[in-house]
């Protein structure tokens, strides 16, 4: 069974030797309120610190209004959803043998708030990590990831020990290795394949 939100703050709150739990994401107490305002950070660091198969998808890039620098030979307009952008495919390359391009972020050169990919590759397609916040999609070793990182957030609000603030990243930071060696076995063996992976990389070329 998939965890749920107030079940990753309560695991946060174990990893500081609370034991009593947060009951909904409303109430009212000192508890809440700190994995509220921590929570989002802590997703988006785990998100970013490995290339997770689950929040991965595939997108043909859009050209962008502007012209690329001299150093460039194509712009595309940064991905709405993207969180961290990880290659850009090859054309003509599988998943299982992935090609890189070289590519670049910027920002719009207009000075809105709006980022730019640079890239030398035609019909790019990105290769990037979803801001996933559905809790459902979220496998075992990432919610542990999570509950982490936010433990380590809450340790010095909570009990005020920095060492254990300290512990908690270092904890943070072997699970996310554990992750990506995993990750890069599954790859390597076949076992555990993304299949809508496979599938978005599949509907991104024929966009």
């Amino acid at each position: 069974m998939a965890a749920s939100k107030v079940d990753i703050w309560n695991m946060a709150l174990t990893h500081l030797g609370e034991l009593r739990e947060i009951q909904s994401e409303t109430e009212d107490t000192v508890e809440r309120i700190l994995c509220s305002r921590f929570y989002d950070l802590s997703l988006d660091a785990t998100l970013r610190g490995v290339p997770w198969n689950f929040a991965r998808s595939y997108f043909t890039l859009v050209t962008a209004a502007e012209s690329p620098p001299t150093q460039w030979a194509y712009a595309y307009d940064y991905p709405a959803n993207c969180l961290n952008p990880l290659h850009i495919v090859k054309d003509g390359d599988s998943k299982a043998n992935i090609g890189r391009s070289q590519y670049e972020v910027a920002q719009d050169v207009s000075g809105l708030p709006k980022k730019i990919i640079y890239t030398d590759e035609l019909d790019a397609i990105l290769s990037y990590t979803v801001l996933t916040t559905d809790t459902t999609l979220f496998p075992p070793d990432f919610t542990l990831a999570v509950a982490l990182h936010l433990g380590s957030q809450l340790a010095v609000p909570i009990t005020n020990d920095a060492n254990l603030k300290q512990s908690l990243i270092a904890e943070w930071r072997q699970q996310l290795f554990t992750a990506q060696v995993e990750g890069v076995r599954d790859a390597n063996t076949g076992l555990n394949g993304n299949p809508q992976s496979d599938s978005a990389l599949s509907d991104a070329r024929q966009n």
